[in-house]
């Protein structure tokens, strides 16, 4: 009966574990590369006030780790450059507080395309932790600006900030790039258990409370003294 306790505790420490380490796709907007690009909004480019710090609304279902960050840039412009990442709530038409921020200088960029657009991830880090809700991500650079590419046509909900002062956004109105996508991706690790991971939650429990009501119903033993 031990050894059976102890391997149904063994599978829910293995189901609880599996749940906190596995990496997945948290938000995804990213476009097929092979679609036509729409255009080139520049973040925060000196002397275009209406084309400052572009973004991207995203939203997680529940709580979630994001430990990197991959985006769309257009590299026919000077490319590579130092890339600022906020991440602020959203409240809904205006920017709400920042709960993220970090320049990166160092970054992984695939193979460019045919478009002249490119894919580029950076870490997080130990990662960014967000309730469930709405969120801004924000890609700016504060003196030169950043050329994100833009596709029509697809399902993300691209912004800019028109009335910013770079770097604190909070509290400025923002305007929605009508059916327009920069293209970005979180990954990290979910608060939710995969569909594998709670039937091996299920089967520990199972065989914990069984043991626990075989247990019950065994006779006691009864001496009897001579």
């Amino acid at each position: 009966m031990r050894l059976t306790i102890a391997v149904g505790t063994f599978i829910l420490a293995i189901g609880f574990g599996s749940a906190s380490v596995k990496a997945t796709v948290l938000y995804q907007s990213i476009p097929d590369l092979s679609a036509s690009r729409l255009g080139t909004f520049c973040s925060n480019c000196p002397g275009l006030a209406d084309q400052q710090s572009v973004g991207q609304i995203f939203s997680f279902g529940v709580s979630a780790t994001a430990t990197s960050l991959s985006f769309v840039v257009s590299n026919d412009y000077v490319w590579p450059t130092p890339v600022t990442v906020d991440i602020y709530q959203d409240a809904v038409g205006t920017v709400g507080a920042n709960v993220y921020r970090q320049t990166f200088t160092s970054y992984v960029s695939d193979t460019p395309t045919a478009n002249f657009t490119d894919v580029v991830s950076v870490s997080l880090g130990s990662g960014v932790t967000l309730g469930p809700g709405s969120y801004i991500v924000f890609l700016t650079n504060s003196t030169t600006g950043l050329a994100i590419a833009t596709f029509d046509g697809l399902p993300g909900n691209a912004i800019y900030n028109y009335a910013s002062t770079f770097p604190d956004l909070t509290g400025n109105p923002y305007a929605s790039l009508t059916e327009q996508d920069i293209g970005v991706l979180f990954s990290g690790v979910s608060a939710v258990p995969e569909a594998s991971t709670w039937a091996m939650l299920l089967l520990g429990f199972a065989g914990i409370a069984f043991m626990a009501y075989r247990r019950k119903l065994k006779p006691a033993l009864t001496y009897h003294l001579i």
